[in-house]
């Protein structure tokens, strides 16, 4: 098996290039031996966390890190396929990694190759899982084997490997995407394209779940000790309805993007999948009855005063005390629903409650609040419809409540 680990070329031999930079190269390692792959990132020793792995304190660092990430992961991608074709590994052969000229024999060898040229991490790994599963079903899939049967038989894999309905969605629309460019290279010809394209799926829910502002108020009412397990999960959800954030992102955020003025908390990062700016005083969101700080502010202060202090597994507990909220997103999700259930709220959520929960909740709240081109930029959208959705959730969310008003 190769090994793989990310080396800054300056801690390996103490010498820098005369701009006061030093590389950052990929060491694969196998048989007793070793080979250094470049990545085109290079960085300053102060630019580079050892530990972490990562380039920080650099205008680009955000772009340099996803690079390596990529690097990595079409290596990787790499080995996989050569151990699946059963063919020789070897620091030779992984100089192929990159290589432009590749035999496409199947659908499953073209989908893989043009993975490749996808820029953006998120969308690579997202494609990267549709993939996945298109293996685990069949391994190889040849070109004359795309079909509605086969889109049925997909179709019917996905929903016994447990997967949901947006899941399925998104797994069907990275398949139609692929298959179009086998049709546009001359792989597979256009009856196959549309034959598959019969198959109907269900499509996603368009109502994203939410909570309505007094929902939200029972959360915030609810009272749990300082050591009590779903404290910092309930601070979590909160901290999302209140901001809107990802909780992509917000599980990588640490205490210095957090900067405490007289006149409040700044929060600034770039989020992972659109790779907007998010830069905005949290003193401006959700005010408490009481004045002074934000519901927001509250939390945060209350969480970056409890981090020095956190327990864990001795090989977690500098991740703990390292990121503001490093947990795992299934347990976060499954305290959710514990909490929920000890609240007085639709039975809706008490089973189908997740994190992302409340960035819907913030965005349907904010948009009787603020104009929608305001909403998108704390939603950091990159399109204009995306944020609309919000406008209309919140709209029919005051049609039901007029409904059951008592006139």
């Amino acid at each position: 098996m190769i090994r793989l680990a990310i080396i800054f070329n300056y801690n390996r031999n103490k010498r820098l290039r005369k701009d006061g930079t030093a590389a950052v190269l990929i060491r694969a390692y196998h048989d007793a031996r070793h080979k250094f792959f470049k990545t085109g990132v290079y960085v300053s020793p102060s630019q580079w966390d050892e530990k972490a792995k990562r380039v920080i304190r650099h205008p680009k660092a955000y772009e340099f890190n996803q690079i390596i990430s990529m690097t990595v992961g079409r290596m990787e991608s790499f080995i996989t396929e050569l151990q699946r074709n059963e063919e020789p590994l070897s620091l030779e052969r992984l100089q192929d990694y990159k290589a432009k000229k590749h035999t496409i024999k199947n659908f499953t060898d073209l989908y893989h190759l043009y993975l490749q040229k996808e820029r953006h991490q998120a969308s690579f790994l997202s494609k990267q899982q549709t993939l996945n599963k298109l293996r685990a079903f069949q391994g190889k899939v040849l070109f004359s084997q795309i079909n509605y049967q086969f889109a049925a038989n997909f179709h019917e894999f996905l929903v016994q490997q447990n997967q949901g309905t947006t899941s399925i969605h998104k797994h069907f629309k990275w398949m139609k995407k692929f298959i179009r460019i086998a049709v546009k290279t001359g792989h597979l010809p256009v009856e196959n394209q549309t034959a598959f394209q019969d198959f109907r799926i269900k499509p996603p829910t368009s109502n994203p779940l939410y909570l309505t502002e007094e929902e939200l108020e029972a959360f915030e009412q609810m009272r749990l000790p300082y050591d009590h397990p779903l404290r910092i999960h309930l601070d979590y959800f909160l901290f999302i309805c209140y901001t809107g954030i990802r909780p992509v992102d917000l599980e990588e955020l640490k205490p210095e993007h957090f900067t405490i003025h007289a006149d409040g908390i700044e929060l600034r990062f770039r989020t992972s999948k659109t790779e907007e700016p998010y830069h905005f005083n949290l003193r401006t969101l959700f005010p408490h009855p009481d004045g002074g700080d934000s519901r927001p502010e509250r939390i945060i202060k209350r969480v970056l005063e409890e981090m020095p202090y956190r327990g864990g597994p001795k090989a977690q507990l500098k991740k703990y005390r390292t990121y503001v909220w490093p947990y795992a997103k299934a347990a976060i999700n499954r305290n959710l629903k514990t909490i929920a259930q000890l609240l007085p709220i639709r039975k809706t959520l008490h089973r189908e409650i997740h994190a992302y929960v409340g960035r819907h909740t913030f965005g349907t709240i904010m948009a009787g609040k603020i104009e929608v081109q305001h909403l998108r930029r704390l939603m950091t959208h990159r399109r204009i419809a995306t944020t609309m959705k919000y406008v209309h959730l919140n709209k029919k969310a005051i049609e039901e409540a007029l409904k059951k008003a008592d006139w």
